[in-house]
């Protein structure tokens, strides 16, 4: 596949990168590999849905938020661009998701109590970001 790759150029190949993709995540379970792969499939045909489905998918299951919230919001453009506004809200919302549900919550945890890294005591009602200091 390889070789066909090196042949064909543009449009052409986007299906041997396709392939590559698929063959990485699903055979060799290389998801940084396949990532690389779907990352050039977007590069020659930057409003592939499946890529961007793929890309997605494999982002989610590896726990990148960061990645996937750039990946939304560069296929949120594409749809917005496009006039697809139902797709582009669904970006979107995905993009808020994310941040609300992974990057936030996650962040405010690490961080602790006014901004301090360390364990938190549930017990105390300020331990969570909020209440008054004691």
């Amino acid at each position: 596949m390889l070789r066909q790759l090196s042949a064909k150029s543009g449009a052409d190949s986007v299906s041997v990168l396709t392939r590559l993709a698929h063959n990485a995540a699903d055979k060799l379970n290389d998801a940084d590999r396949a990532l690389v792969y779907l990352h050039q499939v977007l590069e020659a045909d930057g409003e592939n849905r499946e890529a961007f489905g793929e890309t997605e998918r494999i982002l989610a299951s590896l726990e990148r938020w960061h990645e996937l919230v750039d990946v939304l919001e560069r296929r949120a453009e594409i749809e917005a661009a496009a006039g697809h506004a139902e797709a582009e809200l669904t970006c979107r919302v995905a993009v808020a998701s994310i941040w609300g549900e992974k990057l936030g919550a996650a962040g405010q945890r690490a961080a602790g109590p006014a901004g301090r890294a360390g364990p938190q005591s549930p017990s105390l009602p300020f331990a969570a970001g909020g209440g008054a200091d004691p």
